[in-house]
């Protein structure tokens, strides 16, 4: 089996159809009762926004055989702060998700892996959560207990059971790390 191509899109330069195969693959995954169409306009309003927490810089990794999307993950670059208040990026990832109809044929491992290849000298680490850290831990992340604030909103900053970072040998902070804005 050859390995899936992944095609890695600007998320400002994303089509609309583009933006309605992410979505319904998305409500594949997570159902909402929100009419496609209406979830696709604030998709794309969103994507087109300049957003001080998500940069210009956010990146759909997508695998798209026929048009129809079959895994997603999506990467940008954010300011976190450490507990005494130093500031620095980390690469979040977020929206990882693939078709359960073709799960077990490394398509998430695929998206996820493209995205990480965005960790640099610049951004050398990843940050993301989840709730299936084995997967991460299989690709190279590691779980951290960090406690984490957000202390610019009321927003609660943290959804998952699991805090991960990417690489697993990264130099990481003790203490509480404040994401500065709402959890992705």
């Amino acid at each position: 089996m050859s390995a899936p191509v992944v095609k890695t899109v600007a998320f400002a330069a994303l089509t609309r159809e583009q933006m309605a195969a992410i979505t319904e693959l998305i409500n594949r995954v997570w159902p909402s009762p929100t009419p496609l169409a209406e979830q696709v306009d604030a998709r794309m309003r969103d994507a087109r926004l300049p957003d001080t927490a998500q940069s210009a810089q956010k990146q759909a990794h997508l695998i798209q055989p026929q048009g129809r999307v079959q895994a997603v993950a999506t990467t940008f670059v954010r300011v976190i702060a450490d507990a005494s208040g130093r500031r620095f990026p980390i690469l979040a990832l977020g929206g990882v998700c693939s078709d359960p109809a073709c799960r077990g044929q490394g398509l998430g491992q695929a998206v996820v892996s493209a995205g990480f290849a965005r960790v640099s000298q610049a951004v050398p680490v990843s940050l993301f959560q989840t709730d299936v850290p084995d997967f991460y831990v299989k690709l190279g992340g590691r779980v951290i207990d960090n406690p984490v604030i957000n202390s610019v909103s009321d927003a609660k900053p943290q959804w998952s059971s699991h805090l991960m970072l990417y690489p697993a040998n990264a130099n990481w902070p003790t203490g509480t790390v404040d994401l500065l804005g709402a959890g992705w």
